[in-house]
C-alpha cells in the first residue's frame, strides 16, 4: 500500500504496525467504510502477559464487572497504566458500561492513535490476525524478553561482535521488495540467526510465513519463550504449533539463563523436551528440562529447526524395542500354543538324549502333516533355550526322513554332513513365513546370499520359492545391481556351462514339504 494511502487513513503511531503487517501479510490493504459499529472482542492483559477475550473478563454478574473497573483504576493508579491495552493500536482500554448495562471495553477519549476498531474502516481477517500478532509484541514482556535474547547473545564468544540487533529490518537478498523485522537478529560462526519472542498466541499461518522466508534466506528462525506448561494438555496451540515441528524441544529464558549466559559467554536457554519410553507394551512420553548451551543444539537450517534432544531418533529406537517385545511376547504365546508348554517357556532342569527332546518336540510326522511339521520343529529350534538349534533340526528331519525316503529314494536319512540341505530347508521355510527362521542370518538377503554360497546346487529351487511366495523384493532381485541379482547372473552362467551344478536329489521331497512348489528348475 503506498506510504500516502496510508498516512491518509492511519497516523503515524499506527504507521509502524501496519507496515509490519504489510510485510506480514504480502498484500496491500483495501479499506472499506461502513456503519456498523466495532465491538473490541480481544484484549491484551499486562498482568498476566496474555491475549483474553473481552467475554472472558466479563463475564459474571453485575457486582464483579464494577469490581473490575475498580481494580483497573487501582492499577492504573499504581503504576500509570491500565491493566488492559488494545492489541491494534496499543492504547489504553478501559471497562465502560452503557444505559442498559452492556459492559465493553473502550479506548480512551482522546486517543493517541487511530485504530481499526475506531476507524470505520474493514480488514481482512490475515490483517485483523497481522495487526494483532504485533501488538501483542509490544508488551513489557515482550521488550524484556527480547533485551534478555540479545544480552545472551552479545555474551556469545561465537557471536561476531556488533553483529546482534534488535527490530532491524532484514532484507531479502532473493527479492529487495520483501524483508521482515524480527526481535533480535545475529550472526554466529558466519550463519545468520533470528529469534522471535513469543508470549501469546500467534497463528500457525505467520508462523509459516516467517519459516518460509528466513528458510529462502539461509537464516535459523528460534521461536523464544518467557514460560510455558509442562503439560502437553495445557500448552497453547500456538506452543504446539512450535513445539511439535521442532522436532519436540521447545526454548525459553529467563534472568537466570542470562546470568548463565554471561558466565560461560555462551548462549544459554532452557530447553524443555519430550522423551519416549517403553511402557509395558505402550509408549508414553516423559517431560525434561535442561539448561543448554549453544554448542550443544543441532542446528537443522533446511527444516529450519533447532533441537537439544533428538526426538524422532529416540521414538524409532523406542518403536523396535516395542516391536521386538512385542514379537517375542507373541512367538512365545505361539510356542506355548502349538507345543503345550509351561507358561516360561522350557523347564529349566538339565534334559539329556532324544527320548526328552522327542516329547518336547512332540513331532507327528505323516504325510498329511508333513508341511506344518517342519515348519513347527524348524520354528522350535529357532526359539528353544534348551536345546541347540542344529539338535532340534538333525532330531526333527531323522524323524520325517522315513516319509520322504519312500518317495524320494536319494532323501538322505540324516543331515549329518549335508549343510546344503540344511541351509536350503531353513531358506524355503523362512521364504514362506517371510522372515528368517532356522539360521543366524539377518534377513532374507542374508538368506539368498547364503545358500548361493553353501547351497549352490540348491539355488535355483530357492530363487523359483521366491516368486511363489513374493519376496524378490524383499530379497533384491529387483534392483538391477544388488548382490541377489549379481549372484542370479551368475548361477545361471554356471549352470549354461555345467548342468550338473544343479542338485536334484532332493526334488520330489520338496514337493512333499512344501506342496505350493513345482518342479520348475
Amino acid at each position: 500500500m503506498p506510504l500516502q494511502r496510508a498516512q491518509e487513513l492511519l497516523s503515524l503511531r499506527l504507521l509502524p504496525i501496519l507496515l509490519w503487517a504489510q510485510d506480514t501479510l504480502g498484500t496491500g490493504y483495501n479499506y472499506h467504510r461502513h456503519m456498523a459499529a466495532r465491538t473490541i472482542d480481544l484484549v491484551y492483559d499486562n498482568l498476566n502477559y496474555a491475549q483474553v477475550t473481552a467475554e472472558s473478563v466479563l463475564d459474571g454478574d453485575e457486582a464483579h464487572k464494577h469490581q473490575l473497573r475498580l481494580e483497573d483504576e487501582l492499577v492504573r493508579l499504581e503504576d500509570g497504566h491500565r491493566r488492559y491495552t488494545c492489541l491494534y493500536c496499543l492504547e489504553p482500554l478501559s471497562i465502560r458500561g452503557s444505559t442498559d448495562r452492556v459492559y465493553h471495553f473502550a479506548h480512551p477519549k482522546n486517543p493517541g492513535a487511530e485504530c481499526p476498531y475506531r476507524s470505520g474502516f474493514s480488514l481482512s481477517q490475515d490483517e485483523w490476525e497481522a495487526l494483532r500478532y504485533n501488538g501483542s509484541k509490544e508488551s513489557e514482556a515482550h521488550r524484556q524478553v527480547k533485551a534478555w535474547v540479545a544480552e545472551s547473545l552479545r555474551a556469545d564468544r561465537d557471536v561476531e561482535l556488533g553483529s546482534v540487533v534488535e527490530d532491524s529490518r532484514m532484507q531479502s537478498w532473493r527479492d529487495r521488495s520483501k524483508w521482515r523485522k524480527p526481535d533480535v537478529r545475529g550472526t554466529w560462526k558466519g550463519k545468520t540467526l533470528v529469534f522471535e519472542a513469543q508470549l501469546s498466541t500467534t497463528f500457525v499461518a505467520t508462523i509459516a510465513a516467517r519459516r518460509q522466508f528466513y528458510l529462502s534466506e539461509g537464516a535459523l528462525l528460534f521461536w523464544i519463550f518467557r514460560d510455558f506448561a509442562l503439560s502437553e494438555n495445557e500448552m497453547r496451540f500456538s506452543e504446539r504449533d512450535v513445539f511439535y515441528n521442532n522436532n519436540w524441544n521447545i526454548f525459553s529464558i529467563d534472568a537466570e539463563s542470562v546470568q548463565a549466559s554471561r558466565q560461560s559467554t555462551e548462549l544459554k536457554l532452557w530447553c524443555r523436551w519430550q522423551q519416549p519410553v517403553v511402557d509395558g507394551m505402550a509408549i508414553r512420553y516423559q517431560w525434561h528440562k535442561k539448561l543448554v548451551g549453544f554448542s550443544e543444539l543441532t542446528l537443522d537450517f533446511e527444516r529450519q529447526r533447532a533441537f537439544y534432544f533428538d526426538f524422532e531418533t529416540a521414538l524409532k529406537e523406542v518403536q523396535t524395542t516395542l516391536m521386538g517385545a512385542t514379537a517375542a511376547a507373541f512367538h512365545e504365546a505361539r510356542r506355548e500354543r502349538r507345543f503345550g508348554l509351561p507358561e516360561h517357556g522350557v523347564l529349566r532342569q538339565e534334559i539329556a538324549g532324544d527320548a526328552e527332546l522327542a516329547k518336547w518336540l512332540g513331532l507327528e510326522a505323516r504325510y498329511d502333516t508333513m508341511p506344518s511339521e517342519i515348519e513347527r520343529a524348524w520354528l522350535a529350534a529357532d526359539t528353544s533355550d534348551r536345546f541347540s538349534m542344529r539338535r532340534v533340526q538333525d532330531y526333527a528331519y531323522s524323524v520325517l526322513a522315513p516319509y520322504l525316503r519312500v518317495a524320494c529314494q536319494t532323501a538322505p536319512k540324516t543331515l549329518q554332513g549335508r549343510e546344503d540341505l540344511r541351509t536350503i530347508l531353513s531358506a524355503l521355510i523362512s521364504l514362506r513365513l517371510g522372515r528368517v527362521v532356522g539360521s543366524r542370518s539377518i534377513n532374507l538377503k542374508h538368506v539368498e546370499d547364503s545358500v548361493f554360497h553353501s547351497a549352490f546346487g540348491y539355488y535355483g529351487v530357492f530363487r523359483y520359492a521366491a516368486g511363489v511366495y513374493g519376496r524378490q523384493r524383499d530379497i533384491g532381485y529387483d534392483i538391477p545391481n544388488s548382490i541377489a541379482t549379481e549372484n542370479a547372473r551368475i548361477h545361471v552362467a554356471r549352470k549354461a556351462e555345467n548342468h550338473d551344478v544343479v542338485t536334484r536329489d532332493f526334488d520330489r521331497a520338496f514337493m512333499i514339504l512344501f506342496p505350493e512348489l513345482k518342479p520348475a528348475r
